[in-house]
């Protein structure tokens, strides 16, 4: 391969991670992230959760909020969907695998809703009474789906994890083998078998 093919290469998987990266950032950011339903005895409310704001939906009408700087409340309670767009970089740097990868887009959808439950359980532990009302939150995996997808229709080389390091064995082992053994020359045995022994 020239000089120049490799830098065209170079430069072409620059540009497909750079992409990659941008669709994923977009997408995180605009997209919403759960859907949140109250339910009492006089009404029901559904409220679709973003990073930047949410959309209310009463039976009075319509509520309607944004913030750019909302994303800094959420994002302690949503950073793994920054862990899953840098696993998606990784993985088409052939650092990683599709199933880590997955795996990490997976435990970012369930998150924001593992916390919710979580705060749930405890808030009824704490005080047992019983409650007139049901909260549900459902996640809206769309950024999962849309990592699923680049995957899909552009399938990444996958790197080795270290389970299978240890199956083909370890690269100091490997080097090992290829390695010749060190053997004596046939001029230093002559030379070993012409020396008298010592009568000591």
């Amino acid at each position: 391969m020239s000089e120049y093919s490799e830098i065209q290469s170079t430069n072409q998987q620059r540009l497909s991670l750079g992409l990659i990266g941008g669709i994923m950032v977009i997408v995180a950011i605009i997209s919403p992230l759960v859907i949140a339903i109250f339910i009492d005895e006089w009404n029901t409310n559904i409220t679709i959760l973003f990073m930047t704001g949410q959309i209310s939906f009463y039976p009075q009408g319509l509520d309607f909020y944004f913030n750019p700087f909302n994303l800094l409340a959420t994002l302690p309670l949503t950073f793994l969907r920054i862990g899953f767009m840098v696993m998606m970089i990784r993985l088409y740097q052939g650092k990683t695998t599709r199933k880590r990868t997955l795996i990490v887009g997976i435990l970012s959808e369930l998150q924001l809703v593992g916390f919710f439950y979580g705060n749930m359980l405890i808030m009824m532990l704490i005080y047992p009474y019983p409650m007139f009302y049901l909260q549900i939150m459902i996640p809206i995996p769309i950024l999962l789906l849309v990592g699923f997808l680049i995957m899909h229709f552009d399938p990444p080389t996958e790197g080795t994890t270290w389970i299978e390091e240890e199956k083909t064995g370890s690269w100091w082992d490997r080097q090992d083998e290829k390695s010749p053994a060190t053997t004596e020359s046939p001029k230093e045995e002559t030379n070993k078998s012409k020396e008298p022994d010592s009568p000591w």
